[in-house]
Formats: C-alpha cells, structure tokens, sequence
C-alpha cells in the first residue's frame, strides 16, 4: 500500500506520500505566481499530482475535504481543484479518492484535535516525524497521509501513538527526516 495525501489549495498544494512503515516523502505544489488565469492554476496543480502519481505510483489518494470558507469564492476553486484531482485519479486507476474531513484526521493524530490551529499541527508532525518544516500545507498533508494509512491497516484511531512509533522506531521504517523531498 502506498497513499498520497493531499491538502488541496490554489496557492500552496501540500502532499505526502505514505507506505504501511511510514512517510517517504513531502512537498508542496506552487504554482507560479504570475499572472496565471485560474484554469491555468488549477492545471498546473492537477499535472504537478499526475507527477507525483508517476513518480511514486500510490495505491490510494486522501484528500483533505472542504466544507466551509468564509470567502464563498476559496471554496469553488478548492472543489474545482478536487473535480480535476478526481478525474486524474479514477482515469489513472479506477478508484474513487478518499475524502476527510480536516477535524477527523487531526483527532486521529497525536498531540491534536479537530479544532488544532495551523501552528499546532506543524509542531505536532515536526515532532512526531523529526522534521523541521514550516509549511502548513505540508503538515496538513501528512497527517491526511497518516490517517489514511491507519484506516487501512485497520488501526484503532486510539493506536495513531502506536503506528507512529512503529515509523520512528526504524525496523522497515522509511522515514527519511533529512531527506524530505520537496516538489514545486
């Protein structure tokens, strides 16, 4: 099994990428803050992820879900991003794109809750995964690519401390903490 998990957004795309052992790599999608038009965006974004699904070939993709933006407009663009990341996903593989909801997968993460703020997280995944990112988008990926990844291994969403320390342990972990891979 192999998850890319995704913190979709128009300015910042953060992912991950997840084996049963643990995180093998991150990054963050930007596109060019030119004067793009928003189709233009979007495609950017959608064919840097058809990058990412060639390069590291995932068996899943979890993607944060939207529910609520308090500027209507940031929530159309984030579900057109998700229509074009569906589109790309089922014609790669046939399957559907998992969607959850940004309060379930943080409580299902150490240290969390559903209504952590952005800080939060970051210093949660730093910790958790001895990283020193700074990135939002990236934290929120990974811990979007965590939860899938429980789920499937069937772990209880009280277990996160005991999968996460199966990863940091080493034995098969491929948790490369200085060697985080960074895609633009």
């Amino acid at each position: 099994m192999k998850t890319l998990g995704l913190d979709l957004s128009s300015v910042a795309t953060g992912w991950s990428v997840f084996e049963e052992d643990g995180l093998v790599a991150s990054g963050v999608i930007n596109p060019p803050k030119s004067t793009l038009s928003e189709a233009a965006k979007f495609f950017y974004i959608a064919h840097s992820v058809a990058g990412l699904i060639k390069m590291y070939r995932p068996t899943d993709i979890s993607v944060e879900d939207t529910f609520f933006a308090k500027d209507p407009t940031v929530l159309k663009k984030l579900n057109r991003i998700a229509g074009q990341i569906q589109y790309l996903w089922f014609s790669y593989s046939g399957k559907n794109v998992n969607f959850y909801m940004a309060s379930t997968v943080r409580k299902s993460f150490p240290g969390l809750t559903g209504k952590s703020k952005k800080e939060e997280i970051v210093s949660a995944v730093n910790k958790e995964f001895h990283m020193r990112t700074k990135d939002h988008n990236i934290a929120d990926a990974i811990v979007v690519g965590c939860h899938h990844v429980m789920l499937e291994l069937g772990k209880e969403m009280n277990d996160s401390k005991g999968f996460i320390a199966r990863v940091k342990e080493g034995g098969k972990s491929r948790v490369r903490p200085k060697r985080h891979h960074r895609r633009t």
